[in-house]
C-alpha cells in the first residue's frame, strides 16, 4: 500500500485523511481475531498521521531570524513484505525545488544528495570484487597507474579510511577539468598507518577513477564510471532516474538553481566522481533498499548478504571515529560522544550516508526499514549570521530530532505490520476452514 502526499504546504498544515476512521467495537481483551485487527489499522494509522505532523513541523521550522531551515522536502518509509506484496510505502513530498525556484516538489524530483554518492561507489566496489574484476587487496596504482604515491596502498585501505593522503594544489579551485585531474594524480601519503580511520573524500573519488580504468580493459573499450555504475547497479535495478549531471531541470538540494552538482570538488572534475554527484530521488532508494533486504534472503538481484554485510560493517568500533564504517557509511555505536545517522534503535548492521547538501539514506537491512529524507537545505546569503555550514542555523540540530522521530515511528510500523500481517494471515485461514466446512456441508442430505 502506497500513501503519498503531494501537495501545496498550505493544504497539507490543514491536514488530510486519506483513510476512513476506524471504529473499533468495546471489547475486553483478549480480543477477538477481527478487533485485534482493526486496533492494529487505526495503529498504523495513528503512526502515519506521526510522520506527517514531525516531518511538517521540521518543513515549518525556523531559525532565530525567521528563516526556514528547509522549504521543500520528500520524506519517505519503506516497509517491505514477502515478494513485495503488499508493502507499506509512506511518503511526504511538498515544498519548493529551491529557496530562488518556487516550483513545487513532485515525485519525479531529483536531489543532489551530495556524500550520499559514496554508498553507491562503496556497494558498486563490494559488487565488482564479488564477481572477481577485481580484488580489494590489489594496489591502487597496479589498476591506476596515475596513482603511484599511494605507494602500496591497497583498494581496501581506501575503502577502511586507512592513512592520510593529500594533492599539490585545490582541486576544487581548479581553473579547468583538466587542471583539476592534474592535480588530483599528484596525491600522495603523508601517513601510511592501517590502525585507524580518517575521513577523507580523496579515496571515493580514486576508487571510482580506478573502477572505471578496470573496468575499460574488462569491456575492452572506454567507460566512464557512471557507465559501469549504470551497467552493473542502476540499470539491473530499475534505477531509471539516478544519474550524475542531469538533463532534466526537475532537481532541487543543489542550492544552485540549476542542474549542477553542488560539490566544489566534483564540480571541478566534470560532475562525476565516487563522493559526490549524483542526483537521486525516494523512488530509486527504495529500489536500492528492496534489493539490499531481498539479499538478506538471498534473493537480491545485484546484491548479496555479504555485500550488505559489510555496508554496515564496524571497521574500527574502538577507534577515534566507530560511527564512520567502509567509505564513511554511518553505521550504528555504543559511543554516546558520537553522532551516527543510524539510530541506537535500529539493529545490528543498518547503516546511513548524510551529505553536505542535507539529505540522508538510512537502511535497516535486519528489521527490513529504509527512510529516506531529502531536502533543499542549501540557502544562499549574504547574511552570513544566518547561516552555518552553507545551511540555516539550527538544521543539524533540527534533522537530526527529525531523523530520531522517523527512524521511532518506522520501526514501530514495522512491528505493527508484522502483527497486521499475521493476523490477516490468520483470518484468511479461519474463512478458508469456514468456506471449507460450509461446502460439505452443503453436500451432505438432510
Amino acid at each position: 500500500m502506497e500513501v503519498t502526499y503531494n501537495v501545496k504546504l498550505e493544504n497539507l498544515l490543514k491536514g488530510s485523511d486519506n483513510e476512513p476512521k476506524i471504529v473499533i467495537p468495546e471489547e475486553k481483551p483478549p480480543y477477538s481475531l477481527e478487533t485485534k485487527i482493526k486496533v492494529l489499522e487505526e495503529e498504523s494509522y495513528a503512526l502515519k498521521k506521526e510522520f506527517m505532523n514531525e516531518t511538517l513541523t521540521f518543513l515549518t521550522t525556523t531559525n532565530e531570524y525567521g528563516v526556514n531551515i528547509i522549504t521543500g522536502i520528500s520524506s519517505t518509509i519503506y516497509i517491505p513484505s514477502e515478494l513485495d506484496q503488499d508493502s507499506l510505502i509512506y511518503r511526504i513530498v511538498t515544498g519548493e525545488k529551491g529557496r530562488e525556484n518556487h516550483e513545487m516538489i513532485d515525485l519525479n524530483t531529483i536531489f543532489d544528495v551530495a556524500s550520499i554518492t559514496k554508498l553507491f561507489t562503496l556497494i558498486l566496489l563490494l559488487k565488482l570484487d564479488d564477481l572477481g574484476y577485481l580484488s580489494l587487496d590489489e594496489k591502487v596504482c597496479d589498476i591506476n597507474p596515475d596513482f603511484q604515491g599511494l605507494e602500496d596502498f591497497t583498494l581496501n585501505d581506501l575503502m577502511r579510511l586507512h592513512g592520510k593522503y593529500w594533492t599539490d594544489g585545490n582541486v576544487a579551485k581548479a581553473s579547468s577539468k583538466e587542471e583539476a585531474e592534474r592535480i588530483l594524480k599528484t596525491i600522495h601519503l603523508t601517513d601510511n598507518t592501517r590502525l585507524k580511520n580518517t575521513y577523507n573524500d580523496f579515496g571515493a573519488i580514486i576508487i571510482a577513477d580506478t573502477i572505471a580504468k578496470r573496468m575499460s580493459q574488462v569491456h575492452n573499450k572506454e567507460l566512464t564510471y557512471e557507465d559501469v555504475l549504470k551497467m552493473y547497479l542502476l540499470e539491473p535495478l530499475g534505477m531509471n532516474h539516478t544519474c550524475y549531471n542531469p538533463t532534466t531541470d526537475n532537481v532541487s538540494g543543489n542550492g544552485l538553481g540549476t542542474n549542477i552538482v553542488h560539490d566544489p570538488k566534483a564540480r571541478a572534475l566534470g560532475g562525476m566522481c565516487g563522493h559526490a554527484g549524483l542526483f537521486t530521488n525516494s523512488t530509486d532508494l527504495m529500489r536500492l533498499a528492496r534489493d539490499i533486504f531481498a539479499a538478506m534472503d538471498g534473493k537480491g538481484k545485484v546484491l548479496n548478504k555479504k555485500i550488505v554485510k559489510k555496508l554496515g560493517e564496524k571497521t574500527f568500533p574502538n577507534g577515534e571515529h566507530p560511527e564512520k564504517g567502509n567509505l564513511g557509511v554511518y553505521v550504528k555505536t555504543k559511543d554516546p560522544t558520537k553522532e551516527s545517522y543510524v539510530s541506537k534503535q535500529s539493529s545490528n548492521g543498518s547503516f546511513a550516508h548524510q551529505g553536505w547538501t542535507g539529505s540522508v539514506a538510512i537502511f535497516d537491512p535486519n528489521y527490513r526499514v529504509h527512510q529516506s529524507i531529502l531536502v533543499n537545505s542549501i540557502y544562499s546569503s549574504s547574511e552570513k549570521e544566518q547561516i552555518k555550514n552553507d545551511k540555516p542555523v539550527f538544521y543539524l540540530k533540527a534533522l537530526k530530532h527529525y531523523k530520531e522521530r522517523v527512524i521511532d515511528i518506522g520501526l514501530k510500523m514495522r512491528y505493527v505490520k508484522n502483527e497486521l500481517d499475521f493476523c490477516k494471515k490468520l483470518q484468511e485461514e479461519e474463512n478458508n476452514q469456514l468456506g471449507k466446512m460450509f461446502r460439505i456441508l452443503r453436500t451432505l442430505p438432510y
